[in-house]
C-alpha cells in the first residue's frame, strides 16, 4: 500500500484525484448528506437539522477517510446511506413521540444518544463479521429477499421525502390530504423533478446529470420565485426553503455527558430498529461491493470491507456520528478519471470544510429541490425492485419481493426483518428439496463391482441386476429430500414390469450430513425393506451420518436386514456374492484350465489340448507381484485357482482397481493394445495362473491357425462384453 501511495502522490497522479475529489465532494454533500441529514430530522425534528446536518458531515468525514485509506476498492466514497438514515429516521421520530412532554434540549440529547449507541453497536458487529470472515454469507442470502428489503426502503425514503416537504405522514387516513389544492403545490413539483431525474439517470450514464439538474432546478425554483413576485423574505415564512436555522448552531464536538443525559428508557425500545440497522448496513455495505465488482470489473474482499467499516462506524460513534458505508456513487470516480484513494481523502475533507464553516449557506437551498432529490433516491430504489424486478425475476420471486416490502411498510423493519429470515429459510428449504437428493441412479445391469469374474458368470450377473437397485445419495438429507427419497424407492419397489427388488444400495459418499428428522423416512424404508423382502446396503458412509442413523435404530448390529460397508464397489461385490450364491454358477470345486477352457471355448478336446501346449503354468504366494504398474505387457494370464487384484499408484497410495478370481484373465487389454501395464497385479491368495506370452500367441497363430481363430474369437467377445458394460456404466451417469 506504501508503494501505491507513492505513486498516487505524483503530480500527475494527483491534480486529477484532487479535482474530481472536489467536484465529487461538494455534489455529494448537496446531493447526498444535506437530504440524508434532512430524512433524519424531519417534521417535528426539523428545529435540529442544523444539528443533523452536522453529524451527518462528521460521520461522513470520519467513515469516508477511513474507508478511503482502507478499503480493498480504490477510490472508494463512503457515507450514510437511505437505507442506514431511513432507520434512524424512524428510530428518531419514535423517540420523539415517546418523549413529546420533554424539552427539546432532551429529545435532542437522547436522539444523539441513540444514533450514538447505533453506530457503536453496528461498528462492532461489522468488525466481528469481518474478523471471522463471514462477508461471504451474503451469497447464501436469496435476491427475492433482499430485494424486498430495499423495495421497502424506497417506499419508506419515497413518504420520508414527502414528510420532509408536508411535514404530514403518508397513510392512508391521510392519503385525501394530499390531494388538497396548496398540500399538492408541496410535493407535485418535487415529484416531478425525481421522475425527471430518474428518467435521465436510467437512460444516460453521465456523471454531470445529477449535479446538473440540481443546479437547473435551483434556478428554476426562483425564476418562479421572480415571475411569482414572491419574495426570500416570504419563501422563508411559507417553508418554501430550508431555512431560517437557529441563531446558535455551529457544530460542537461530542461530549460523553451526552450519554449520561439522555432518556434511556426512550432508547431501549429501539433495539429492535437498531439490530434492522446492523443487519440493513451488512447487507447494504456487502451489496454495494458486489456491485462494483460487477460494474468495474474489479475484485474486492468481502471482510476486508466489513473489517473496514466496522473500524469506521465505531470511530464515528464515539465523535458522535452516525453509521455509514459504501456508496454506489463510487463507480462515477472511476469514470471522471480519478483511481486514487486521494479522490475519497479529498471528499472527506469537503465534509470536514462545511462542517467547520457552519450550515447557514444553506438557509436560501430550495426545499422542493431536496425533496426531490429524497424522492428520487426512493423511486430509484422502487424502480430497480419493481420495475426491473417485473422483467428479470420469476413472478413467485416477485410476489415475495412485494410481500417483503408490504410488511416492511406495514410493520417497521424489525418485523420485515425477522419476516425475511423466515422467508430465507423457507425458501432455501424448498428449493433444495426439489433438487433430487439422489445424484445417480442405477441398477446391478449397469454397474457391477471391481471383482472380475468368469464370463458366465458375469452374464448370469447381468441378467439379475435388475434385481439390484443403487442409488448414489448427495448433500445434506433433511426432511424434505428424505421423504422424496422415499418416496423414489417405493415407487421403484412397486413398479410391475421390473423383477422383485432384492438388494437397495445407498452410496453415501456425497453425503455431508443427516438431520434427525431424515432418520424417520430411513426408518419407514427399513419397514418397507422388511414388509417386501429386500436388503438394504449402507456405502461409504462417514460417522457424522452413521451415528444418527444408530441411534434411530436404523443401523444395529448384526441385522440381517441393513447392511454397512466400506464402500461402493465392495457393496456390489456383496450384492453380487449373494445372488451367485443362490444360482447354478457357484463355485463349490476346484476346475483345471481345461476344463475351464472348454466351458469358455466353443472348441472340442483336441483344439483345447492344442492351446494348452502354448500356456506356461506359473505359481504366486501371497504379495508376489505377477508384474508391477509400467511394466511391458508381454504377455496375458489365465487364473486357474486362487486370487489376485490390480493396484493403481496414484499421489504414493494403491488403490484397489480389481478383484480377480478363477476363471478371468489378467492384463489382456495392454497385451493387444501393446501399452505399459496400467495397474500392478499382486496375489492376495496362493494363486495358479497360465501365462500366453507375445512370441507363444505368435507361434500359435502360424502352427495353429484355427486355434488362434477360435482363441482370438473369444478374446474379441471378452473385450467387446466389458466394452458395453462400461458403455452401460457411462450411460447410466450421464441420464
Amino acid at each position: 500500500m506504501v508503494s501505491a501511495l507513492k505513486q498516487e502522490l505524483q503530480i500527475q497522479s494527483w491534480l486529477p484525484s484532487v479535482a474530481v475529489g472536489l467536484i465529487m465532494g461538494v455534489t455529494m454533500t448537496l446531493t447526498e448528506i444535506i437530504p440524508m441529514a434532512a430524512l433524519v430530522f424531519s417534521g417535528q425534528l426539523e428545529p435540529f437539522l442544523p444539528t443533523g446536518i452536522s453529524i451527518t458531515l462528521l460521520s461522513a468525514a470520519i467513515v469516508g477517510i477511513v474507508l478511503a485509506l482502507r478499503s480493498s476498492f480504490v477510490g472508494l466514497l463512503a457515507f450514510p446511506v437511505a437505507e442506514q438514515v431511513t432507520i434512524l429516521g424512524t428510530m428518531a421520530a419514535a423517540i420523539a413521540r415517546s418523549m413529546s412532554a420533554a424539552s427539546s434540549e432532551e429529545v435532542l440529547l437522547t436522539i444523539v444518544a441513540a444514533i450514538v449507541v447505533s453506530s457503536l453497536l453496528t461498528g462492532a458487529f461489522l468488525y466481528i463479521l469481518g474478523r471471522f470472515k463471514l462477508g461471504e454469507l451474503i451469497r447464501f442470502l436469496p435476491y427475492p429477499v433482499v430485494g424486498g428489503f430495499l423495495a421497502g426502503l424506497g417506499y419508506l425514503i419515497t413518504a420520508g421525502s414527502i414528510h420532509v416537504l408536508t411535514r404530514e405522514t403518508l397513510s392512508w387516513v391521510t392519503l385525501g390530504s394530499f390531494l388538497q389544492g396548496d398540500m399538492v403545490l408541496r410535493w407535485v413539483p418535487s415529484l416531478i423533478f425525481a421522475v425527471l431525474l430518474l428518467v435521465m439517470t436510467r437512460r444516460y450514464h453521465h456523471f454531470a446529470i445529477l449535479p446538473g439538474s440540481m443546479a437547473a432546478a435551483i434556478a428554476l425554483f426562483y425564476l418562479v420565485l421572480f415571475l411569482t413576485h414572491t419574495s426570500i423574505a416570504q419563501a422563508l415564512q411559507t417553508g418554501w426553503l430550508l431555512g431560517p436555522f437557529p441563531e446558535n448552531h455551529s457544530w460542537k464536538p461530542f461530549s460523553a455527558m451526552v450519554l449520561t443525559q439522555a432518556n434511556w428508557s426512550a432508547i431501549v425500545p429501539q433495539l429492535g430498529s437498531i439490530a434492522a440497522l446492523m443487519l440493513i448496513t451488512a447487507l447494504s455495505l456487502l451489496l454495494i461491493s458486489s456491485s462494483l465488482e460487477l460494474i468495474t470489473e474489479r475484485d474486492m474482499d468481502l471482510n476486508r470491507e466489513l473489517e473496514a467499516t466496522g473500524i469506521a462506524c465505531l470511530l464515528s460513534g464515539l465523535l458522535g456520528g452516525m453509521v455509514g458505508s459504501h456508496a454506489i456513487t463510487s463507480m462515477l470516480v472511476e469514470k471522471m478519471g480519478g483511481k486514487s484513494r486521494l479522490v475519497g481523502v479529498v471528499v472527506a475533507l469537503i465534509y470536514l470544510i462545511f462542517l467547520l464553516v457552519g450550515v447557514s449557506f444553506l438557509t436560501f437551498f430550495p426545499k422542493p429541490v431536496l425533496g426531490g432529490l429524497l424522492m428520487f433516491t426512493g423511486l430509484d430504489l422502487l424502480a430497480m425492485q419493481l420495475y426491473d424486478g417485473w422483467f428479470k425475476l420469476p413472478k413467485t420471486d416477485y410476489g415475495i419481493v412485494l410481500l417483503i416490502m408490504a410488511i416492511v411498510v406495514m410493520f417497521g423493519f424489525v418485523v420485515g426483518v425477522v419476516v425475511g429470515l423466515v422467508i430465507a429459510i423457507i425458501l432455501f428449504a424448498l428449493n433444495y428439496s426439489r433438487v433430487s437428493v439422489a445424484r445417480y441412479s442405477r441398477s446391478g445391469a449397469s454397474l457391477s463391482s471391481h471383482r472380475k469374474r468368469p464370463p458366465n458368470q458375469e452374464r448370469m450377473l447381468h441378467e439379475e441386476g435388475e434385481k439390484t437397485h443403487v442409488l448414489t445419495l448427495q448433500g445434506f438429507i433433511f426432511f424434505g429430500t428424505a421423504n422424496q427419497l422415499f418416496t423414489q424407492i417405493r415407487q421403484r419397489v412397486h413398479t410391475p414390469n421390473l423383477p422383485a427388488l432384492q438388494f437397495l444400495v445407498l452410496d453415501f459418499r456425497l453425503v455431508t450430513g443427516l438431520d434427525s428428522s431424515a432418520v424417520v423416512s430411513f426408518v419407514k424404508l427399513k419397514q418397507l425393506a422388511r414388509k417386501q423382502d429386500f436388503r438394504i446396503v449402507f456405502a461409504d458412509v462417514l460417522p457424522v451420518v452413521e451415528k444418527p442413523l444408530r441411534q434411530g435404530g436404523v443401523v444395529v448390529l448384526d441385522d440381517p436386514q441393513c447392511k454397512v460397508v466400506f464402500d461402493l464397489d465392495r457393496a456390489m461385490e456383496w450384492c453380487e456374492n449373494q445372488l451367485l450364491e443362490a444360482s447354478k454358477y457357484r463355485r463349490t470345486r476346484f476346475l483345471p484350465m481345461v476344463m475351464q477352457l472348454k466351458t469358455y471355448l466353443t472348441a472340442d478336446s483336441n483344439q483345447v489340448s492344442t492351446l494348452m501346449k502354448y500356456l506356461e503354468l506359473m505359481t504366486l504366494e501371497v504379495n508376489d507381484y505377477l508384474f508391477h504398474q509400467g511394466d511391458a505387457a508381454t504377455a496375458l494370464y489365465f487364473i486357474e485357482s486362487g486370487e489376485m487384484s490390480t493396484l493403481m499408484s496414484t499421489e504414493g497410495k494403491d488403490r484397489r482397481v480389481q478383484t480377480l478370481g478363477a476363471g478371468t484373465t489378467v492384463g489382456e487389454v495392454e497385451f493387444y493394445t501393446q501399452v505399459p501395464y496400467k495397474v500392478a497385479a499382486i496375489a492376495d491368495k496362493p494363486t495358479r495362473l497360465y501365462r500366453l506370452s507375445s512370441e507363444d500367441l505368435q507361434r500359435m497363430q502360424q502352427e495353429q491357425p484355427e486355434v488362434a481363430a477360435i482363441f482370438s474369437n473369444w478374446m474379441n467377445g471378452l473385450l467387446a462384453n466389458r466394452l458395453t458394460y462400461l458403455q452401460q456404466e457411462i450411460t447410466s451417469l450421464t441420464c
